[in-house]
């Protein structure tokens, strides 16, 4: 297929759904990437390189692309006006979903219209195509949004950051490593501090989830967006599973008073039953889900932060022999 074309060998749909794979593929597979990983340079390229094909492939490349990363807001399935301007042969209004008459027009006026790399809508997805190299990057998420727009690339640089946040969070009780009791000296006194700190990353994880998804709902072209979708549910599962572990955790060290105390109320039995049936809960499915990671990628449970030293306050007192049980097999 190196010389050029008028007209399509495939159907219309499955020209579009093979193009959104590709160039999804490569903009997970480079936003997903971790340091040292597989060579990734075809990936980079990925959109220059289908413009190589032929001038019609070029165009249907540059009209997915266009979807994808130009932050168009109707979810059009696979179709729009070219250049988004109004078309009244495609009669698109809004959220409507186009037949498949529509999407065959719009992939053969796609065909016959000519883009050149001097053409400003051309320069700009050129442009943010190359921005999924700089998705790891540590600047401001303000300046990356004011360049990418609401587009596929705000999801991944969003869904990014939140887990490299996530990671530096869980891996802060390595600073004690070694050191058992300067953990115990600095988490028992703060409890409360501590404490509402948990309770506001959950918070914050909790929306920044919530948007990232919202985001992908709003993008044109679903084809692009299911990878992402798929690694942010299981992952936000798998964090919010390690947050919770910590949040209880972080209950326990505030109630120290109570653990040490040899009288305990009604009240303080029934938070232990809760205690162990959502913490044993949450224990099961991080551990399953820790095997699917690269190793030291997260911490296993006894080292997020503050499980050691709730660990040592449930197990030393005794007031629930499973769940000291169950605290007793993380260590």
């Amino acid at each position: 297929m190196a010389h050029d074309t008028q007209h399509f060998d495939l159907p219309s749909e499955l020209w579009f759904k093979v193009i959104a794979f590709v160039l999804s593929h490569s903009i997970h597979s480079v936003c997903c990437s971790t340091t040292g990983g597989a060579d990734l340079s075809w990936e980079r390229n990925a959109f220059a390189t289908l413009r190589l094909v032929s001038k019609s492939f070029s165009h249907v490349a540059f009209k997915v692309a266009d979807l994808a990363l130009a932050g168009r807001c109707a979810r059009i399935d696979g179709a729009t006006p070219v250049d988004g301007g109004e078309d009244e042969s495609m009669d698109v209004d809004g959220d409507e979903i186009m037949d498949d008459l529509d999407k065959l027009k719009y992939i053969l006026k796609c065909a016959c219209h000519v883009w050149t790399d001097s053409t400003p809508s051309f320069r700009l997805i050129h442009d943010r195509f190359k921005m999924i190299n700089d998705i790891h990057s540590d600047q401001n998420i303000l300046n990356f949004f004011s360049q990418s727009g609401t587009t596929i690339l705000s999801a991944y640089y969003g869904y990014v950051q939140v887990i490299k946040n996530c990671k530096t969070f869980f891996s802060r009780s390595g600073l004690f490593s070694g050191h058992p009791d300067l953990e115990i000296d600095v988490f028992l006194p703060a409890s409360q501090q501590h404490l509402a700190f948990i309770e506001r990353i959950l918070a914050l994880f909790s929306k920044a989830i919530k948007n990232i998804l919202s985001t992908l709902d709003v993008l044109t072209v679903p084809e692009m967006v299911e990878k992402l979708r798929r690694d942010v549910e299981w992952d936000s599962r798998f964090i919010t599973s390690g947050l919770e572990i910590v949040h209880r955790c972080a209950q326990v060290i505030d109630r120290q008073d109570e653990w040490l105390s040899p009288n305990i109320s009604k009240e303080f039995i029934d938070y232990l039953n809760d205690l162990y049936t959502v913490t044993k809960a949450n224990a099961e499915f991080y551990s399953s889900a820790l095997k699917d990671h690269v190793p030291g990628e997260y911490p296993i449970i006894s080292k997020l932060p503050g499980v050691r030293v709730a660990i040592k306050l449930i197990v030393c007192n005794g007031h629930h022999q499973a769940l000291a049980g169950l605290v007793n097999s993380w260590a």
